[in-house]
């Protein structure tokens, strides 16, 4: 597991804020 996804996995719900998950809004 990578800290992206680790991260990812903890915040999916705001993971469009996160600069690791540039993901659109």
């Amino acid at each position: 597991m990578t800290a992206a996804t680790a991260k990812d996995a903890t915040d999916q719900g705001t993971d469009h804020h996160s600069p690791l998950r540039a993901s659109p809004p």
